[in-house]
């Protein structure tokens, strides 16, 4: 006998008291064993339910002394179609819907005579009579009522029909139907109500009594067609109330089946009767003397007898006051009886998430770990193991078997060595391996039949692998195979019936193809296929599952990159999926197709998962990728600062080209530096695959050509000269001959040279550092434009000293989105001229204030009367290397990347007897905008306070741009 964890839902089988309720009364139903989860696929056919029946055999006397019982198993599958089988033989198949009525020991001979209710609702003569309706009643349930222990007097059926009448037909001569008449009848009639001789009305569930007849249930009460709880309806012919029924929520909460929802005899009192009666009395071995009868009521089970107490046979199910509560975990149990004592006491067995537990019975031979301890009371449970997910015990050596971690352990008398594991009394679990391991690992275990008495049963278990292996006194152990080889996937088992060890066993191999194991008497076992019935698999079995090989489509993308595209297949028990690019060193799963970025020979693989570690074959690809890469930031547009621009791509791939487009024209391919007109310029640039496609661009707003500036050159002053006075002379008198005197000379003057005038020097002008004051290019406080509207170009003049501004000034952005992360970039230059002369050197710098918004909207009060900014050092400027225009070449730039604050940022500087001529200074401007602006004020009843942190706001932002050039260093 065997029991499965409630902690495995799909485990959980209810093994039914009578051969159905709506067949046969209390015929002991069976467990059903194998995997956990649920079936797959339409390959197999699960079974969903296995009974036992024994067929009519009168011969008690040979049926003892031989064993020799027929047992009868009838197989339901999932798809409602029935089987019924004498071990390997099939001999009735029913198809889906369709119910047959047995009588509780039905003739195998006779069993095509038997009436079956159609999957159309019609109840028919009998097998052999497919088509020939009994009557035109449409029926949704009938149930089989046993009229006597004495199996030929005749049965009795009962139908609920569609239209809410209870009918009856059969054996009725003795008022058996509930008809109000006593006559046999061959066609329904209806069943009365006591109390009117009417049909009676409004019964929703007919459920067998215990002993004879049926229990008639509605929504309120319950009645009597036979004899059972001490009453009787026969000599009235009609249904007798049953006053002390249970109360019960409702009908369908209500069923009678034996203790532990197994059938037990007792063997020692049906040869007491044996041997003492010739011919033997009704109390014959096949009426299941013994039997605890179990009512249940909602999620109570209530015995007919105390379960702590021997009884002398089911004569002993009288009155209805005599039931007696079972505790929860009892009802559920599995219940065996003492094989070794006339007082029929039992032994439970308890499998509950995974706890397994047993308990005590009055009588000597107990298990054996409680030996040493006074007789107990029934109540008495103890506790074996835990995260136990099957057991079975066997009763004729006192031996309970269970399952934890796929490991088998064994506990108890262990008579005969039949644990597996020697001859030793097991007072505690023991692990059961095999003398070579052969059950180290198992999945399933079962109990086939020992044939007689004497003659042990034989253990089997079915481990990991699929073997079949048995044994009935370990370790020694012998492999069971089929004519075919296959792996073994689970036992389907129909429990004892009676103390006689009577078990009928069936095996299923992973090719769904069910065995009858039979056990001979001498020991010898045959695996004996069961044909004629289609792949089945046990209840909740999984088939392995076997993944497919996934399979993959390659295609191209615009940046040259292969892209896989995997298909794992449609199997719905797949857990992962994962691909690899290194050859399987490591593994990521997939979820969109992949997208090779690594260039050259790409060892591509992957696979599919599942529960259990099954892994699908592995799809493997050697892909060669080259793929177009350009480093993040380019295209780049570069100033030549001379009315040129250069681009850089930042890729090398020979399947790319660079266009370029200057003001919305049309697209050129670029081949080298590009000469602008003067002016300024929107200048777009592009990189393409060879099939056009954009991959990558960059734009920006480029000045053409500055014109030199004409420097008028100083005059060098002209002296005049001075010039040399002429001197008349002085005339020579006429002196009158005189008496010959001396004549004194006279002396030639001296003429005093003219000094040459000096010229005085022209002043060097002093420049004055003249501020821009306001924005440029305007003094006006409202100056500025949205960002991209125009270019501004200015000066600063000082004599021949002076800058000249191009470009797009940032002094004023407009904000049209609170989008996170923009960011705005200008290109621009200034042109420094000093032809001075002087050599003083020269310092050119820039200061900006916070960028401080037009009023806008202050959401506390919907008004537009908030002012907000964004500091200065959200303005950053990227300085390049100067360019020399006219004059001594010369590095005046100063170079780097610098974020704006409070003080001015210098952008060039010239040492003495430097930056004399004309020089370019490039810079790039980029304004972050950030995603929180400082409250600077807001108006009345305003939530907003000054210096607060907000939210970007939408508007328009101003700054003061200062531009400096100052003599000197």
């Amino acid at each position: 006998m065997t029991t499965r964890s409630t902690q495995e839902s799909t485990k959980k089988h209810k093994r039914w008291g009578a051969l159905a309720l709506s067949l046969v009364l209390l015929v002991p139903g069976l467990f059903i064993s194998g995997e956990t989860t649920k079936v797959e696929g339409a390959a197999y056919n699960e079974i969903v339910k296995v009974e036992n029946f024994s067929s009519n055999n009168t011969n008690y006397e040979a049926a003892y002394n031989t064993n020799i019982v027929s047992f009868y198993n009838k197989i339901t599958l999932r798809d409602g179609s029935t089987y019924y089988l004498d071990g390997d033989f099939i001999f009735l198949k029913m198809p889906p819907g369709a119910t047959a009525l047995f009588p509780p020991y039905p003739s195998r001979t006779e069993i095509d005579s038997y009436p079956f209710v159609g999957a159309d609702g019609y109840i028919y003569k009998s097998t052999k009579y497919p088509t020939t309706k009994i009557s035109e009643i449409k029926v949704k349930t009938a149930v089989v009522g046993a009229n006597s222990s004495n199996l030929q007097s005749g049965t009795s059926y009962f139908a609920l029909g569609e239209d809410g009448m209870t009918w009856a037909w059969g054996t009725g001569s003795g008022g058996q139907l509930g008809s109000g008449e006593k006559l046999d009848r061959a066609i329904p009639i209806e069943v009365v109500d006591p109390a009117t001789g009417d049909p009676i009305l409004g019964v929703k569930k007919i459920i067998p009594a215990p002993e004879k007849g049926v229990v008639l249930l509605t929504s309120n009460k319950a009645y009597l067609v036979g004899s059972s709880f001490g009453l009787s309806s026969l000599d009235s012919a009609k249904p007798v109330a049953i006053d002390n029924f249970p109360a019960y929520s409702d009908p369908m909460n209500v069923d009678v089946s034996y203790l532990g929802n197994t059938s037990e005899a007792g063997a020692n009192y049906a040869k007491q009767y044996i041997a003492n009666s010739n011919p033997p009395v009704k109390y014959g071995w096949y009426e299941g003397n013994f039997r605890r009868y179990v009512l249940k009521v909602d999620d109570k089970s209530y015995t007919f007898s105390s379960i702590d107490t021997a009884i002398a046979n089911d004569k002993q199910i009288t009155a209805l006051s005599g039931l007696t509560a079972l505790p929860l975990d009892k009802s559920k149990a599995k219940f065996y009886p003492n094989k070794n004592t006339e007082l029929n006491t039992y032994t439970g067995l308890y499998l509950d998430n995974g706890v397994l537990s047993t308990w005590d019975t009055l009588g000597t031979n107990i298990p054996v770990w409680n030996a040493s301890a006074n007789a107990k009371t029934f109540a008495t449970k103890v506790e074996i193991a835990t995260g136990v997910t099957k057991a079975m015990f066997s009763s004729k050596e006192n031996t309970y078997w269970f399952i934890k971690d796929d490991k088998l352990y064994a506990v108890g008398a262990n008579n005969k060595g039949i644990s597996g594991t020697g001859s030793a009394v097991l007072t505690t679990p023991s692990r059961i391996r095999g003398s070579s391991d052969q059950v180290a690992e198992v999945k399933d275990i079962a109990i086939a039949d020992g044939g007689t008495i004497s003659n042990q049963p034989s253990i089997l278990a079915i481990n990991t692998n699929g073997q079949l292996y048995s044994w009935t006194n370990g370790p020694s152990m012998t492999e069971q195979k089929s004519s075919f080889g296959d792996k073994f996937i689970g036992f389907v088992e129909v429990p004892t019936v009676g103390t006689l060890g009577r078990y009928s066993t069936y095996v299923i191999d992973d090719k769904g193809r069910m065995f009858w194991i039979n056990h001979q008497l001498s020991g010898v076992m045959y695996l004996v296929q069961v044909a004629g019935i289609p792949a089945v698999a046990p209840t909740g079995y999984v088939a392995p599952v076997v993944l497919e090989k996934p399979t993959s489509t390659v295609t191209t993308n615009k940046l040259n990159q292969q892209v896989v595209k995997v298909d794992f297949g449609s199997e719905t028990a797949i857990t992962t999926r994962e691909f690899s690019v290194d050859g399987g060193t490591t593994w990521s799963p997939y979820t969109t197709p992949v997208t090779l970025e690594t260039a050259g020979t790409v060892l591509f693989k992957a696979r599919s998962g599942a529960n259990g570690g099954v892994l699908s074959p592995l799809l493997e690809m050697e892909l060669l990728n080259d793929p177009i890469t350009i480093t993040p930031g380019y295209p780049k547009i570069i100033d030549q600062a001379d009315g040129t621009f250069s681009v850089e791509s930042g890729t090398l791939h020979p399947g790319v080209k660079i266009e370029v487009r200057i003001d919305n024209g049309t697209w050129s391919t670029y081949t080298g530096p590009v000469t602008l007109n003067t002016g300024s310029h929107n200048i777009d640039v592009r990189i393409v695959n060879a099939s056009g496609e954009e991959l990558a661009d960059a734009s920006a707003t480029l000045n053409g050509p500055t014109p030199l500036p004409t420097v008028a050159p100083t005059p060098t002053p002209t002296v005049a000269p001075t010039p040399v006075p002429t001197v008349e002379p002085t005339p020579v008198p006429t002196v009158e001959p005189t008496p010959v005197p001396t004549v004194e000379p006279t002396p030639t003057p001296t003429v005093a040279p003219t000094p040459t005038p000096t010229v005085a020097p022209t002043p060097t002008p002093t420049v004055t550092p003249t501020p821009s004051a306001t924005p440029q290019p305007t003094l006006d406080p409202s100056w500025g434009s949205p960002i991209g509207s125009e270019d501004v170009t200015f000066t600063v003049l000082s004599g021949a000293f002076s800058s000249h501004f191009s470009g797009l000034l940032l002094d004023t952005v407009t904000i049209s989105t609170t989008n996170q992360y923009q960011v705005i970039n200008s290109v621009t230059n200034s042109v420094i001229e000093d032809s001075r002369g002087t050599g003083a050197g020269w310092n050119y710098s820039l200061k900006i204030t916070d960028f401080v918004s037009d009023p806008v909207v202050d959401n506390s009060k919907g008004t537009s009367d908030l002012v907000v900014k964004m500091p200065a050092s959200s303005l950053s400027v990227d300085i390049t290397d100067s360019k020399t225009l006219a004059g001594q070449e010369a590095s005046l730039s100063q170079n780097g990347k610098y974020v704006f604050n409070a003080e001015p940022v210098v952008i060039a500087k010239a040492g003495e007897f430097e930056g004399m001529g004309q020089y370019q200074i490039p810079m790039s401007y980029m304004l972050s905008v950030p995603d929180k602006v400082e409250v600077v004020s807001a108006g009345a009843n305003s939530t907003y306070q000054a210096g607060a942190k907000t939210g970007l706001r939408v508007g328009t932002y101003r700054s003061q741009f200062t531009f400096t050039l100052a003599s000197g260093i």
